[in-house]
């Protein structure tokens, strides 16, 4: 799953996490696209979320039935699928 920090407490000695609600069961990879995080979930696809003001799925694709790998590079985010053995680039 995904467990998130605000920035201006990761200074704190005990800092408070936010676990993301309606998160995938896994995040094997993690990539940022401008002020969205997007999760590689494995079985649960390809997760974006929103970090602002506080961490919330705002999209989910299944198209990918098992999401290992994202990066964002060149204006778009790129998905690597294992069960296919191929990488996809996704337009946010």
């Amino acid at each position: 799953g995904v467990i998130a920090w605000r920035r201006e407490a990761l200074g704190d000695a005990s800092p408070t996490s936010i676990r993301v609600s309606q998160e995938p069961r896994f995040a094997y990879d993690l990539a940022f696209f401008n002020d969205e995080l997007f999760v590689a979930g494995g079985v649960d696809g390809l997760i974006r979320l929103s970090l602002s003001p506080s961490p919330r799925v705002i999209g989910s694709s299944r198209q990918f039935p098992f999401a290992t790998t994202v990066k964002s590079q060149g204006g778009f985010v790129w998905v690597g699928d294992i069960s296919r053995r191929t990488i996809a680039r996704v337009t946010p």
